[in-house]
C-alpha cells in the first residue's frame, strides 16, 4: 500500500485541481458580478463555458485515447490550469471572465481525463483503491477550496482565490512526472 501512494498523488492532485478550477466560483461569483458589473446569472455562465469546453474536449480525448499520455494529460492540463487562473484573475470585463472560462474548461478535461485515466496504470487488486483516492479527491476540492476561496474573497477579493487552484496546479505539475503509464 505504502508504495502505491506516491504512484497515485499525480492522479489525485489532478482531479483535486479540476475540482478547484469549478469549485472557486461558486463562492466568488457574487463578487465577480459585483465588481464586473454584471449580474450574477451572467458571471455564473462561467460554469457552463467550462462545461461545454470541459465536454467537447473529453469527448475528443476519449475517441482518441491515444492522443495524449497520461503524463502529458496531467502536465499539459497543469500549465493550462495556471494560465487560465491568470486569465481568470486579469479579467477586467464580463466578456473576458467567460472567454478565460474556456482555458478552465481545456484545463478541467486534460485534468480529470488524465487523472482518471491513470487508474489503468494500477492491477486489478490496488485499482479499486486508487479509484477511491482519486474519486475522494473530487469531494476533497469542494471541502476544502469552497471556504477558503470564500475567506479569501472576503478578505481581499475573488481574484486572491484564484491562487487556489493555481496553487493546487503547481503541486499537480510538480508531481505529474510520477504518474505511470498506462498500460498499452
Amino acid at each position: 500500500m505504502a508504495a502505491s501512494g506516491p504512484k497515485v498523488l499525480p492522479l489525485v492532485l489532478a482531479t483535486m485541481t479540476s475540482q478547484a478550477l469549478l469549485v472557486v466560483l461558486a463562492p466568488t461569483v457574487v463578487a465577480v458580478a459585483a465588481e464586473l458589473g454584471t449580474t450574477v446569472g451572467a458571471a455564473g455562465q462561467a460554469r457552463s463555458v467550462t462545461a461545454a469546453v470541459a465536454v467537447a474536449v473529453s469527448l475528443l480525448l476519449s475517441a482518441r485515447p491515444r492522443l495524449l499520455s497520461v503524463r502529458r494529460l496531467l502536465v499539459a492540463g497543469s500549465a493550462l490550469a495556471l494560465l487560465a487562473c491568470g486569465a481568470v484573475a486579469a479579467a477586467r470585463s464580463t466578456a473576458a471572465f467567460l472567454a478565460a472560462h474556456v482555458l478552465v474548461g481545456l484545463a478541467f478535461a486534460l485534468l480529470l481525463s488524465g487523472g482518471f485515466a491513470g487508474l489503468a496504470a494500477f492491477g486489478a487488486d490496488r485499482r479499486p483503491w486508487a479509484t477511491g483516492y482519486v474519486a475522494g479527491a473530487n469531494a476533497l476540492a469542494w471541502i476544502l477550496v469552497t471556504p477558503v476561496a470564500g475567506v479569501l474573497t472576503e478578505g481581499w477579493s475573488w481574484r486572491a482565490a484564484e491562487a487556489l487552484p493555481a496553487a493546487l496546479a503547481v503541486a499537480a505539475l510538480v508531481a505529474a512526472p510520477a504518474a505511470l503509464p498506462a498500460p498499452s
